[in-house]
Formats: C-alpha cells, sequence, structure tokens
C-alpha cells in the first residue's frame, strides 16, 4: 500500500523532511500512466509501502526526535491510501488530530 502524507509544522521543517526522507519517504512520485514525475507541495511526502497510520507515527516519531511536541510544533498532519497511478482510494486514512 502507498501512502500520501501532509503536514503542518510551526518550525523545523527541513529537520523533519529530511529525517522522513531518510526513512524512505519522496517528495515526489512518477505517475506510471503517464511516466512523468510529479513534485509534491513542501510539506508533502509520499511512501511506496507504508499505511496511512505508519505514516502518522513515523512523522510523530520525527518530530519527537527533533524536538517538536503534538500541538505545539506538529500543528496537524493527515495521511491517505494513494495509487501511485494518481487516483487516490477512500477506504484508509489517518488523520493526526492536534490539542486545540
Amino acid at each position: 500500500m502507498s501512502v500520501l502524507l501532509t503536514y503542518d509544522l510551526k518550525e523545523k521543517h527541513e529537520a523533519v523532511k529530511n529525517n522522513m526522507i531518510g526513512l524512505g519517504y519522496s517528495a515526489e512520485v512518477i505517475d506510471r500512466a503517464t511516466n512523468k514525475k510529479i513534485y509534491l507541495p513542501n510539506t508533502a511526502l509520499f511512501h511506496e509501502k507504508k499505511t496511512p497510520q505508519e505514516a502518522i507515527n513515523d512523522l510523530k516519531t520525527i518530530c519527537l526526535n527533533v524536538g517538536l511536541q503534538q500541538g505545539i510544533g506538529l500543528e496537524r498532519a493527515f495521511a491517505v491510501s494513494f495509487n501511485v497511478s494518481i487516483r487516490p482510494t477512500t477506504s484508509s486514512f489517518a488523520v493526526l488530530k492536534t490539542l486545540a
């Protein structure tokens, strides 16, 4: 299963993104139908073999490792199952809720 993850942070964007890339996440996807590279927005990442819940857990762990806490530095996140042919599915998704 593939996942698309997007998130909002108050700070440490580069550290979080680089650590997530170290876990196999990517800031781009290849549309296999057209073989074109698609660059994701700055705070969006793709992983070809993670579930939405695994992506949220990875993000929370990385944020804690770089000194961000949920609701303070990590404002919100959303992860959804994602087909690399650019057809998202709605059967599985995970959302990180903040303490607002």
